[in-house]
């Protein structure tokens, strides 16, 4: 999926029902001049076992939305990687994608850390894969509030 749709697909989440944000006052109003979009990507296995669907939701549930209460999206995909073991690894992945203003992003780095931190604990990962790069957002609505 090409970044525009990963974009798109990020703000539309956004829409949803807790995930306006009160600066969206009028039809294209600018959330914020520069921001950050971040991709966090989770291995669903642990020790060469799929994760189970109910602890994966678990962990959505009660690690990512308490921390992005706001709004997230999450993609699905198969990945591949070379282990520490130097071994090639294929396996389901989940795609956490995240748009904050940039002037939010050292609180949401800490965040973002103690979030991977957690998640390679609880499911005994090697790591989990960031990706951080500057973006350009904005509502886009055809209701008058923003929302």
């Amino acid at each position: 999926m090409n970044c525009r749709a990963k974009l798109i697909i990020a703000l539309a989440a956004l829409f949803l029902p807790g995930g306006c944000s009160q600066n969206a006052s009028s039809p294209g109003a600018s959330l914020a001049g520069n921001w950050v979009e971040t991709e966090l990507f989770f291995g669903l296995t642990e020790n060469g076992v799929r994760i189970l669907d109910e602890q994966w939701h678990d962990f959505v549930d009660k690690s990512i939305t308490p921390r992005f209460p706001d709004g997230f999206t999450l993609e699905y995909g198969e990945g591949q990687y070379r282990g520490d073991d130097k071994q090639i690894h294929k396996e389901p992945t989940a795609i956490l994608v995240l748009l904050y203003p940039k002037d939010d992003f050292s609180k949401d780095d800490a965040i973002l850390n103690a979030l991977e931190h957690d998640y390679d604990v609880r499911f005994h990962q090697e790591s989990v894969l960031r990706s951080d790069w500057d973006a350009r957002a904005r509502f886009v609505s055809a209701n008058p509030t923003g929302h």
